[in-house]
């Protein structure tokens, strides 16, 4: 996954895909489970959420959201949010780690995604690098690598 800025729009219904992320697996037997393991290294605002979803094979096209808390209000939500830094909001980032497992139903290609949105308007995700991203000797303004890796686990 490369480092780059993304602009994180405001609201769920409007939530950014992170196409960096977008990964799908073949299952090999009925009703077994996905372990679904992310890791981001990002930069953001503390206000921004995380959601997962997934497409199945009897229906690719259709993603349904996966992971979420239960009796949420109107609270930014999703499988993570990003975390408070108070001191040092644009050259240190933070990682999120995301571990969920999924259940199946029949075999064939799992799709899944990751998106993300903000609770205000004109935000900046800065993904494996730092908002400020300066390059130079002792600066410190970090790189990293995100990863996902998807793993079906027989039941």
């Amino acid at each position: 996954v490369t480092a780059s800025i993304i602009a994180i729009t405001n609201g769920r219904n409007s939530a950014v895909v992170l196409s960096a992320f977008n990964s799908n697996i073949t299952t090999k037997r009925e009703n077994s489970k996905i372990k679904i393991s992310i890791m981001l290294h990002i930069e953001t605002n503390h206000n921004v959420a995380f959601i997962l979803e997934r497409s199945t094979p009897s229906n690719p096209t259709t993603w349904t959201e996966i992971g979420a808390p239960t009796g949420v209000g109107n609270r930014n939500h999703g499988i993570a949010v990003a975390p408070y830094d108070a001191n040092d909001n644009d050259s240190t980032m933070s990682n999120i780690c995301i571990n969920w497992v999924d259940q199946t139903t029949t075999t064939g290609t799992y799709n899944y995604r990751l998106k993300a949105y903000g609770a205000t308007a004109s935000l900046n995700l800065a993904l494996n690098r730092t908002l400020s991203d300066t390059d130079g000797a002792n600066n410190g303004y970090e790189r990293a690598s995100s990863i996902v890796i998807l793993e079906e686990v027989f039941t």
